[in-house]
């Protein structure tokens, strides 16, 4: 538990610590799980203090000295820490969850050295794509994030999002039309003509009575011409190829527009191994724009599961023709 004079003096405000730092200048704040909801403390020295499981839910730290404290399990929900000192602090497991009220704070928020082990939530904070750092911070990849949120991040989208969905979902969907169009066309044609010429036989007929053998000879002619003029029919499944084809092209497009550019250039190995950036200017990016990606996601693993299903159906009919239709048995 925390120290209560420690506690009661960090709640007097920024003043009230400034005057006991100048008396114990090597004093380290107990407030091991103190409770400082909402608190006010815009630029105070708060180096070294033990802040683990302390709740600071909506607390204004922005510009506070941070350096080397404590922050283990603590509740950063909603807190502002702009421009904060947060030099090898051990954020070990602290929370970063969101709420109506807003985000937790880290504009330009210095983390060099900053222990990040299992940060809860982190995709949920803001300003951590223009944090300082003179040097990376520490496990920062063991994030804990819902599994759910894991599916659509960008990262995982840029797979799918890399394949020429883009070109080739749009090209789909304009040569969808014309062929429904040219299909129409035909079939109107084709009753049209089947029309006209049984119209001109019946016609000549009155005209000219022919013998009943000849009457036979004519009608078979009649019925072997309609039966080679029939209209085509609608290709099975052309529905849901168009419903899959508009769900890819949708994706796609979001992907294309809304994914950030760090994100689509470089996959996350690459940003840390072989450049050697910080996974911190990395994955928020990744979780930019996230009802958007949640979209993105959706269509794609709608449209691909479409796609899927109608390519295999095309490939089992196919072959089941060739197996039919073969002169040499397979056994």
């Amino acid at each position: 538990m925390a120290n209560s004079e420690h506690l009661a003096i960090v709640k007097q405000g920024k003043n009230a610590i400034d005057t006991l730092r100048r008396e114990n200048p090597n004093l380290r704040l107990d407030l091991t799980e103190a409770n400082l909801r909402e608190v006010r403390l815009s630029g105070a020295d708060l180096r070294g203090a033990d802040l683990y499981g302390a709740d600071l839910y909506g607390a204004d730290l922005s510009e506070a000295s941070l350096r080397k404290a404590n922050l283990g399990h603590a509740t950063l929900t909603t807190a502002d820490l702009s421009r904060a000192n947060l030099c090898w602090a051990d954020l070990t497991m602290a929370i970063l969850n969101f709420t109506d009220i807003g985000h937790a704070e880290f504009f330009e928020a210095d983390f060099t050295g900053a222990h990040l082990l299992a940060v809860t939530n982190p995709h949920l904070a803001r300003g951590l794509t223009i944090t300082k750092l003179d040097q990376d911070v520490k496990y920062f990849e063991t994030f804990r994030v819902p599994k759910i949120e894991r599916c659509y991040d960008w990262q995982v989208l840029r797979t799918f999002g890399r394949l020429p969905l883009f070109g080739a979902s749009y090209t789909i969907l304009i040569m969808i039309p014309i062929f429904f169009y040219g299909l129409a066309f035909y079939n109107k044609n084709v009753v049209r003509a089947s029309h006209e010429f049984s119209k001109q036989v019946l016609a000549e007929r009155q005209l000219n009575p022919l013998p009943d053998q000849t009457h036979t000879w004519g009608n078979a002619a009649i019925s072997a011409i309609q039966q080679h003029l029939q209209p085509l029919p609608i290709p099975s499944q052309s529905l849901l190829l168009l419903v899959s084809t508009m769900f890819l092209a949708v994706a796609s497009s979001i992907y294309i527009f809304c994914c950030p550019a760090r994100v689509k250039e470089f996959t996350r190995d690459q940003w840390r191994d072989q450049f050697g950036k910080s996974l911190l200017h990395y994955w928020p990016f990744a979780w930019k724009f996230r009802p958007l990606s949640a979209v993105c996601a959706v269509c794609y693993v709608l449209g691909g599961l479409g796609a899927v299903w109608v390519i295999a159906t095309k490939v089992f009919r196919t072959a089941r023709f060739i197996l039919e239709n073969s002169e040499f048995s397979l056994l």
